[in-house]
């Protein structure tokens, strides 16, 4: 989940708790494994770094394959 930067931090931990709680269902669980989601309970910090790294790793694909929006 995203939210715009200037999100207070005790927002962003009631968010991200509650988010994880969710995530933890047993139907929710059930429906996203059935659907080849990836379940990551995480912590905001945990997620940031995720993002860091896949815009470096899917940048690179992008830059290594010339890849153009046309």
């Amino acid at each position: 989940m995203f939210v715009p930067a200037a999100t207070p931090p005790e927002i962003i931990d009631r968010l991200n708790q509650g988010l994880n709680a969710v995530i933890r269902e047993p139907m929710i669980v059930e429906r996203l494994t059935a659907l080849n989601a990836q379940l990551r309970p995480n912590t905001p910090a945990e997620f940031g770094a995720f993002v860091v790294s896949e815009i470096a790793k899917w940048g690179k694909v992008v830059r290594d394959g010339n890849i153009q929006i046309e």
